[in-house]
Order: structure tokens, then C-alpha cells, then sequence
């Protein structure tokens, strides 16, 4: 988030260098998780530890080993949507939300059009309206779809050839807003098979489960059994 103290977005990648097939599971930023003995929502847990705490937090209720991972900021993202020349979405409703505490101005029209950066942070940031009854109906998960879109939107749009003169520009930017540990060896072993990654092989899953309020606090209570099926039907090991 704007802070930098809760991961406002948390998504898990799951790829198959051979077959160019990608999983992408949604975790709902809200989600009740017990760590070191304590309640947490799981966004929270990037202040407390880092991403290495985000970590152990989503290997432990999907059940697999995360090798990698990247915290990218807002502006980072925005500059690097710029810097691909925006991404084509359909926004599925009239999207209007003011925040002055969050700094946040959210005013985009329904339909298909091209988002730059500030929008595309705006798409991705949207769950509800000012007023009532105004957003996605599921709430946060609506709003984990519509991210998802927007990702399978980019790798659909821009995982092509004329956009690898933009890698040292997006690389740059990535070194000023993006932490990872992702070394130079991991991303050229990956990038030989990027021609082999299909729109149609992207399969996109949600974290099962309901919001609950408990001792006055909201929480998205995961349905882990039902979770750790989907890992076990779709995910690679």
C-alpha cells in the first residue's frame, strides 16, 4: 500500500517453464492466519516481518513451497504500465471512489479502453463506491479478479517481441521500486520459455472461503481444505 507497510495486492505464481501453462491464485489481503502464536491478517504481515514472513504465510495455508517473490510499490507499477504503453482492459462497471486519507481518486467510465499507469492503479485499487450498493458485488474478491484480468491482459498484450526493447527500461525501474530475491540466473533460465506461455493456458483461482467479523474485526476466513484441493487438481509441484 501507499505505506508500505501492508501488501495491499498478494498473488502466488505458479509456472511450467516446459508447457508455458501459469496458475494464478488470489489471497485475499484480509485473510485470518495464526504465525509465531499470534491472529494476523496476512497483509499485515509484510510490517511485521518482511516478505519473508508473507512467505511462510502463504506456503502455509496452500501447502507449496514458494521459491521466489517480488514487492513491487505503486509507482513502480504505474511507470512500468507506462513504459509498456499502457494495457487494454474492459472495466466492467463505472468505477468512482474518493479517499483524501488514502490519497486515493478513482474515476473510470465502463468498457473497454487503455489504461496508463495511473488508471491501471486505479482499476486494480477498486472494490466499492462512495455510495451504497456502488462496486463488486463480492467485494475484495471481485476485485481479485479484476487484478487478475489485468495480468492476464499484460502477458496476453506484451509478452511479444517488439516489447524486448523495453526490458533494460523496465528492469531500471524495477531496481529503483521492486524488491525480490530473484537472482540474474533465475530470470535468464525462465525468459527461454516465455515464447511458450499461451493466454489460454493462464488459469486464474481465488482463495475459497467467507468475511467474518470476530471480536469486532473483519477477517476473510480461508476454507483450507477446499484450498488445498485446487492446489492438488491444478498447481504444479
Amino acid at each position: 500500500d501507499d505505506e508500505e507497510v501492508r501488501a495491499d495486492v498478494i498473488m502466488l505464481f505458479n509456472y511450467s517453464p516446459p508447457t508455458g501453462e501459469i496458475n494464478i491464485l488470489s489471497i485475499s489481503r484480509d485473510t485470518r492466519i495464526r504465525l509465531r502464536g499470534k491472529i494476523e491478517k496476512i497483509n499485515a504481515l509484510m510490517g511485521i516481518g518482511g516478505e519473508e514472513l508473507v512467505v511462510k504465510g502463504i506456503e502455509q495455508i496452500t501447502g507449496l513451497p514458494v521459491r521466489y517473490y517480488i514487492t513491487l510499490n505503486f509507482k513502480g507499477f504505474r511507470e512500468i504500465i507506462d513504459a509498456l504503453g499502457g494495457v487494454e482492459v474492459y472495466v466492467p462497471m463505472d468505477m468512482h471512489y474518493n479517499d483524501p486519507v488514502q490519497n486515493l481518486n478513482i474515476n473510470l467510465k465502463k468498457g473497454r479502453q487503455l489504461l496508463d499507469g495511473e488508471k491501471a492503479e486505479q482499476y486494480v485499487r477498486f472494490r466499492k463506491g462512495n455510495k451504497p450498493g456502488e462496486g463488486y458485488i463480492d467485494g475484495d474478491i471481485g476485485r481479485n479478479r479484476a487484478q487478475q484480468q489485468l495480468v492476464r491482459e499484460l502477458i496476453e498484450q506484451k509478452i511479444k517481441l517488439r516489447y524486448l526493447s523495453k526490458a533494460q527500461e523496465i528492469f531500471s525501474i524495477m531496481k529503483k521500486y521492486m524488491k525480490s530475491n530473484i537472482k540474474a540466473a533465475d530470470v535468464a533460465y525462465y525468459l527461454t520459455d516465455l515464447h511458450k506461455i499461451d493466454y489460454n493456458k493462464i488459469r486464474a483461482f481465488t482463495t475459497p472461503g467467507d468475511s467474518k467479523q470476530i471480536n469486532g474485526i473483519w477477517y476473510y476466513i480461508c476454507n483450507l481444505n477446499e484450498l488445498r484441493s485446487t492446489m492438488d487438481e491444478h498447481f504444479f509441484k
